[in-house]
């Protein structure tokens, strides 16, 4: 049991390392059972098949082929052919056009994304400039207001001095007016009572004579 194992491991790692081979531009070719024409036909394979190369005799070789109806048998060596066929080929062309496309399509996209991109970070710069140009004026414009309000402080300091000296001023004006209205009472009183003392002698004399009873 264990020999059998060991055959048919090695019976598949022999497929596996085996020469691929396709079937050529012929519709269907037959497989049998041996390599002659004598030998039954099992199957047939379709043009493009891909199939593994087991063994060689005359003008037959041994094959196994792949996909979903796996078949091993005898095939006519004329049949094979070491590159896969035009059809095979085209296919394989297909699939590389639409890998091709799929590619232009993205790097169309990859450039789309980045001119986008570009705008984007023209847009964010422009963006940038304004708001340091914003920033700049705000900052003049705080510096004005910083200075505005220390002359606005400084004058309102000088009208405060200058309605204190106003003031003291009047004060001052009202203490001399007062002054000066003591001293004219003060005067006059004093002219009052000098002046009779002031008169003419004989108007004194004459004035002396008159006597009232």
């Amino acid at each position: 049991m264990k020999l059998l194992s060991i055959v048919g491991l090695l019976l598949i790692s022999n497929m596996s390392f085996a020469a691929r081979k396709y079937v050529s531009d012929v519709l269907y070719i037959p497989v049998r059972t041996g390599p002659s024409n004598e030998h039954k036909i099992i199957g047939y394979l379709k043009s493009g098949t891909n199939v593994a190369s087991l063994a060689s005799k005359d003008e037959y070789t041994q094959i196994k082929s792949f996909g979903e109806k796996k078949k091993q048998g005898w095939v006519k060596e004329r049949f094979l052919s070491d590159e896969p066929i035009a059809a095979h080929k085209l296919e394989t062309l297909k699939v590389d056009l639409a890998r091709i496309d799929a590619i232009k399509t993205d790097l169309v996209k990859f450039k789309n994304d980045a001119k986008e991109s570009e705008k984007a970070r023209v847009t964010l710069a422009a963006k940038l400039e304004r708001i340091k140009k914003v920033s700049k004026s705000a900052v003049e414009i705080d510096q004005s207001n910083q200075s505005l309000k220390l002359q606005v402080e400084n004058l309102q300091k000088q009208l405060s001095e200058t309605n204190e000296k106003n003031i003291l001023l009047e004060q001052a004006q009202r203490n001399e007016g007062i002054k000066l209205g003591i001293f004219a009472i003060a005067l006059g009183a004093l002219v009052g009572f000098v002046l009779p003392y002031l008169k003419p002698r004989g108007q004194r004399r004459k004035n002396s004579g008159i006597r009232l009873r």
